[in-house]
């Protein structure tokens, strides 16, 4: 600790068969590492799916003239995590770092931040186009508001669907709806825990299939025997 390096003795030995051996030692000098020279890990920004280990051989290690620091430089290194959920699986990191010379006892500390972001939008599998009839005796069709076949890659559960009928009203799925005759839309909206939106639009067609109702009527006929023959 007294000088400005690290003397290590490093030592030879090479034997023959007969066991006769011969030793030379070298002295290597490492120049002590000064903690201000220390680079630390820059900010870390992942996108889910895409997440990396969150091993500092992964995320970054404080390094001196781009080696990672270790015993070796008279410092010791730690480092420990705080993290905070943001939404679903995306969440902040923050690793808080301190060296320690270990001649001085001088600390340093330095806090990296670490983010794992989720920006993708659910994948949706659009139902094919709805076709309907009205019910009978009326000119309207009564129907359930189908399900839809809906993943998400970061956030699989959770998922929020809502539908638009026509663009106005917001349904939830398996709600029951009253349409008239004619062409609607069901609009899906798929959410993940984290806002990201998917939609897609499912053409309806609502057809009149009640025949006319016929109501027969009773005629009163007047027949004259005498100038009709029967």
């Amino acid at each position: 600790c007294a000088g400005s390096e690290i003397e290590i003795l490093r030592t030879f030995t090479v034997s023959d068969r007969a066991g006769n051996e011969s030793s030379a030692t070298i002295i290597i000098f490492v120049q002590r590492v000064k903690l201000e020279d220390v680079v630390f890990p820059s900010r870390v920004d992942w996108y889910c799916p895409s997440i990396k280990s969150l091993d500092p051989k992964e995320t970054g290690f404080p390094s001196y003239n781009g080696h990672p620091v270790d015993h070796f430089c008279g410092i010791t290194l730690n480092y420990k995590d705080f993290a905070t959920k943001v939404c679903g699986t995306s969440t902040f990191i923050r690793r808080h770092w301190t060296i320690t010379d270990c001649c001085t006892l001088f600390a340093l500390n330095y806090d990296q931040d670490i983010y794992i972001h989720d920006t993708t939008k659910p994948i949706l599998t659009c139902p094919a186009p709805l076709n309907y009839s009205t019910n009978v005796k009326e000119c309207y069709s009564h129907q359930i508001i189908p399900s839809i076949s809906a993943s998400d890659a970061c956030n699989p559960d959770g998922l929020d669907i809502l539908v638009k009928v026509d663009g106005a009203g917001i349904y939830r799925v398996g709600k029951k709806v009253i349409l008239s005759v004619g062409n609607h839309t069901y609009e899906y909206l798929v959410t993940d825990a984290c806002g990201n939106t998917s939609t897609c639009k499912v053409p309806v067609t609502v057809v009149d299939g009640q025949p006319p109702l016929l109501s027969c009527l009773p005629v009163d006929v007047c027949l004259e025997t005498e100038t009709v023959e029967l």
